[in-house]
């Protein structure tokens, strides 16, 4: 019986070599192998690795870039410099946004900063209080984690300012394009805005602004959409309709988009301010049953918080 003889391995400054000679018919071969042994390599080796991919053709380069991201050393630094002026890679502007000088990015700020690496940017440039963050560049969660990275801080005005902005944007988006909690727009489960996972990112990011007083008030305003959801005709009618569980995650979206953009507009018709000053005992509590009355919405929402028995928060919309 015949046994298949194990191929030895090469030495890799033998691999670098051939893979450095493009003459030695041995190049294809030679990348394989040292991007296979890669991670198992000293960083010495690791280090002239990488120095001939930067040298070599853009998918190797690219094979380097990402390598770079988190395997940084100062003596890249004047040869992603060239590269990145030479070529302008996408990946290579990863490279330079995250491990050059602060002076080199803000003098290629604007060839740097296309798509979402404005963000990362910001990331490294926002902790210098005299750089402007270019609000209309981010979106509003990543503005916020912006502002929470760099230790700067925004009101409760500007707050629901951005959380305005994203809720207009969500409403109007593709559903296909929309990340949602799957597994909470299902059967059984209530759809609300906090089941798309931009507004429910943006809520928890407000913890790390010190403004979780807000936050409490998006629950209270999650809970109130939610509970006019309950009521709808769509709703009524999305579940008495036979459809598939795709079919039935998409109408929860689309149902849920509806109300959101409907509700913006009426934000600001609620008296919240009136049910805050509310109490049971008292000349005030025949007003509290007027208003539960004239809005079965509010009279659920007040219902499931127990609202009688508590001073609702101050909501700024």
């Amino acid at each position: 019986m015949q046994y298949t003889q194990k191929k030895k391995n090469t030495p890799i400054v033998t691999l670098i070599r051939n893979y450095v000679n493009k003459k030695s018919g041995k190049v294809s071969d030679s990348r394989q192998e040292i991007q296979r042994r890669f991670e198992g390599l000293d960083w010495k080796d690791q280090k002239k690795i990488l120095a001939a991919f930067l040298a070599s053709c853009p998918s190797d380069r690219t094979w380097a870039y990402v390598k770079l991201l988190n395997l940084w050393d100062k003596s890249f630094e004047s040869q992603i410099c060239d590269l990145w002026e030479q070529y302008h890679e996408k990946r290579c502007a990863w490279v330079v946004v995250r491990h050059l000088p602060i002076a080199y990015i803000k003098d290629n700020i604007s060839s740097l900063s296309e798509g979402r690496n404005y963000y990362f940017i910001c990331l490294r440039l926002a902790e210098d209080k005299d750089f402007i963050i270019d609000k209309t560049r981010l979106t509003e969660n990543d503005y916020l984690s912006v502002i929470a990275n760099c230790g700067r801080t925004i009101s409760e005005e500007e707050a629901t300012t951005l959380l305005k902005s994203l809720l207009r944007r969500v409403s109007t988006k593709n559903i296909y394009e929309l990340e949602v909690s799957h597994m909470y727009v299902g059967r059984g489960h209530t759809p609300s805005p906090f089941k798309i996972l931009a507004v429910s990112s943006f809520m928890h990011r407000l913890s790390d602004l010190n403004l979780s007083d807000l936050g409490e008030r998006l629950h209270i305003w999650d809970k109130y959409v939610e509970q006019i959801i309950l009521q709808s005709d769509e709703y009524q009618k999305l579940n008495q309709t036979i459809l598939s569980d795709y079919e039935y995650r998409e109408e929860s979206v689309k149902i849920i988009q509806k109300y959101i953009q409907k509700l913006i507009d009426e934000l600001d018709n609620i008296d919240w301010r009136k049910l805050k000053e509310l109490s049971v005992s008292g000349e005030n509590s025949h007003l509290l049953n007027q208003m539960k009355k004239t809005n079965p919405a509010l009279e659920n929402l007040i219902d499931s918080f127990q609202l009688e028995n508590i001073s609702l928060p101050e909501l700024p919309f």
